[in-house]
C-alpha cells in the first residue's frame, strides 16, 4: 500500500508502507485487546520507537480505540527498501546471531531500572499483571497440554511432566524470575520478528508483546529459538559474554558472567513454553514451522537442566 500527503514528483518519494490493523475476527480482535497486545504495540511505536537505540521500522500512524477495540499502525515498508525478513523455524549463523545479541545489549542498557517502566507508559506490562494471573494462569494448563500433544517427539518425554507442572504455577514461576535489574523487552525475539539488511544490520519489527522485566528473558528466548541446537551450544557462552561487554559499553554495571549464565538458564523455560503454547493455537504460525522451533527450545532447556534450576 501507499500513502503521499505531499506533491508527488521526484522532490518527495511516496513511500511504502506496511499497515496493520483491526482483525475481522471478533475473537482475534477480542483477544488482542484483552491481552493488551495491540495497545501495547501501538504505544511502543507512538512513545517509544523515536528513542530507542535500535532499529525499528518508521512508524507515520499510530493510533488505538479502546471502546471499540480497533487500532492501526502504517509502518515503513522496510522489504520495499530491500530488507530481508526472517522467518519462524530460520537458523541464524554466528553474524546474524551476534548482531542481534548486539541490539538487545543496546535496547536494554538505554531502559536499564528505567524508573518509566513502573507506570510511566501505561500501556507498558509487566511479566504478570491481572490478565497473565488470571485468564492466562487459568488457560495455560489446557494449552501445554494440547501443544505438547501436537508436538510429538519434538519434547522429549522426561520434559512433559515438568513442563505440565511450570503450566500449572507459571503465574508464581514468572514472578520469581522477574526479580533483579528490570529494563524493556521485544519478548518476542525469534528470526520472525528480524529483518536484515546489508552489513549486519538488523531491524527489532513485531512489538506486540514488549514488557518491563529481566534482560535475559529476551537473550535466552532468542538463542533457543533462531540458533540449532549445535550452534546454540558452541556459541552461547560466547554470545552472553559479547552481551555483557555490549552493557557495559554502554555504561551499564553488568551482572557477573556467573549470575547472568544462571538468568540465562532460568528464562530457557519461556521459550519453550511460548512456543508449545503457539503450537496450540495454531493460528498465528504454521505448524510445520512452529514445531521444528519447539524442537530447539526443548533441546537447550534439556541441556541446562532448567526446570531442575526453577
Amino acid at each position: 500500500m501507499l500513502v503521499n500527503d505531499r506533491p508527488t514528483d521526484q522532490r518527495y518519494p511516496t513511500p511504502a508502507v506496511f499497515v496493520k490493523q483491526t482483525p475481522r475476527s471478533v475473537v482475534a480482535r477480542a483477544t488482542l485487546a484483552l491481552a493488551g497486545l495491540a495497545r501495547a504495540e501501538v504505544g511502543f511505536y507512538r512513545d517509544l520507537a523515536p528513542e530507542v537505540p535500535v532499529d525499528v521500522p518508521t512508524c507515520y500512524h499510530a493510533s488505538f480505540d479502546a471502546r471499540h477495540l480497533s487500532f492501526l499502525l502504517v509502518l515503513e515498508d522496510l522489504a520495499a527498501s530491500g530488507a530481508v525478513f526472517g522467518r519462524l523455524g530460520d537458523a541464524l549463523d554466528r553474524r546474524r546471531a551476534e548482531s542481534v545479541v548486539v541490539a538487545l545489549a543496546d535496547l536494554h542498557a538505554r531502559y536499564w531500572s528505567d524508573p518509566r517502566l513502573d507506570g510511566g507508559w501505561p500501556w507498558l506490562r509487566p511479566l504478570v499483571d491481572g490478565f497473565e494471573a488470571g485468564a492466562g494462569q487459568a488457560v495455560a494448563p489446557a494449552l501445554v497440554r494440547r501443544g505438547l500433544r501436537l508436538a510429538g517427539a519434538a519434547v522429549p518425554s522426561e520434559l512433559r511432566p515438568p513442563m505440565l507442572r511450570f503450566a500449572r504455577r507459571r503465574t508464581a514461576i514468572t514472578r520469581g524470575l522477574d526479580r533483579g535489574p528490570r529494563t524493556l523487552l521485544h519478548n518476542d525475539c525469534h528470526p520472525g520478528n528480524l529483518a536484515f539488511g546489508d552489513g549486519g544490520h538488523v531491524w527489532l519489527v513485531d512489538w506486540q508483546l514488549v514488557r518491563a522485566g529481566p534482560w535475559a528473558r529476551d537473550l535466552a528466548y532468542f538463542c533457543a529459538t533462531a540458533l540449532d541446537a549445535h550452534n546454540r551450544a558452541e556459541w552461547e557462552r560466547e554470545l552472553l559474554e559479547q552481551y555483557l561487554d555490549r552493557l557495559r559499553s554502554n555504561g551499564v554495571a553488568a551482572p557477573s558472567f556467573d549470575d547472568a549464565w544462571h538468568g540465562y538458564r532460568c528464562h530457557l523455560v519461556y521459550a519453550l513454553e511460548a512456543m508449545v503454547v503457539t503450537l496450540a493455537l495454531g493460528v498465528m504460525q504454521p505448524e510445520a514451522r512452529v514445531r521444528p522451533v519447539v524442537a530447539r527450545a526443548a533441546a537447550a532447556v534439556a541441556a541446562h537442566d532448567a526446570f531442575t534450576l526453577l
